[in-house]
């Protein structure tokens, strides 16, 4: 079978799975990214010249080891559910005899949460406006919403009611559209700032900014735009010790989510304890 022949049949059955998963009203979200995995993995066996169904155990071992060098356990293990749910839904559909990824498992791995205190926060932000007010601004806003960089990227002005304090967001975990208050430190920055001014640049060039301002500021490990988000939750919750305010304030999806900034905070006090001792 030919390369393009190849590609035509595993585009098919890609296709075929977002129809059955649209049948089931998965999220537009959800789709997305089953498809981006999907899509990997079929270049992958493409050029391995291998169909859909002829992928065995020692084949798709090969690609788990070659996700393993650039994914997280927690998006590797994403990564192996969508691959065995594509594969349970080609059986179905006769396109498959067995699930080469049925005795897959990937251990939970859930890594410390970075977050900075409230000083590291302060002196990110200070040396990010000796360095750039614009995109100084975005990071302090990013800090005190807890926005995801894909949904601040698409907010518009039309989404911020600085009369009544809050904003529109589209979660893109749960690929809704919701409400939430604006704290006042997010405020400050709107009154003398537009969102088309503070969101004018591309993902990138933050995550390259945030890097050199947290690298000038002398903050220790690696600090993301991601970091900001963390922040966020962890200054809601110690300051308010309510799990179900933070995770309206984060947007969680659940409150496992949420519960996950608990266990950080209780391993954080067991930590300085154990240095006190």
């Amino acid at each position: 079978m030919g390369f393009e022949d190849l590609r035509v049949l595993w585009r098919e059955c890609i296709r075929g799975y977002v129809d059955w998963l649209l049948s089931r009203n998965y999220s537009r979200v959800q789709i997305q990214n089953r498809a981006y995995t999907l899509s990997r993995f079929a270049r992958f066996m493409v050029k391995s010249k291998i169909p859909p169904g002829k992928v065995d155990f020692n084949v798709a071992l090969k690609f788990v080891n070659m996700e393993r060098v650039r994914k997280k356990p927690s998006s590797l293990k994403y990564e192996i559910t969508v691959l065995k749910h594509f594969y349970n839904f080609l059986i179905k559909a006769g396109k498959a005899d067995f699930n080469p990824f049925i005795d897959f498992r990937v251990k939970n791995a859930e890594g410390e949460i970075k977050a900075l205190n409230e000083e590291e926060l302060n002196r990110l932000l200070e040396t990010a406006y000796q360095m750039d007010p614009v995109k100084a601004d975005a990071l302090k806003f990013l800090a005190y919403t807890g926005l995801r960089i894909s949904e601040f990227l698409i907010l518009s002005r039309g989404d911020i009611d600085l009369e009544n304090k809050t904003m529109r967001v589209f979660n893109v975990k749960t690929d809704r559209i919701e409400t939430v208050p604006l704290l006042r430190e997010a405020i400050e920055v709107l009154k003398h700032r537009s969102i088309d001014e503070l969101n004018q640049y591309s993902k990138r060039t933050y995550e390259r900014f945030i890097r050199k301002a947290a690298m000038r500021a002398g903050i220790k490990g690696r600090i993301t735009l991601h970091t900001l988000r963390h922040t966020f939750v962890t200054m809601i919750l110690k300051k308010t010790k309510d799990p179900l305010l933070t995770k309206f304030l984060a947007r969680h999806a659940s409150l496992a989510t949420t519960s996950r900034y608990i266990h950080q905070e209780l391993k954080d006090a067991k930590s300085k304890l154990e240095k006190l001792e």
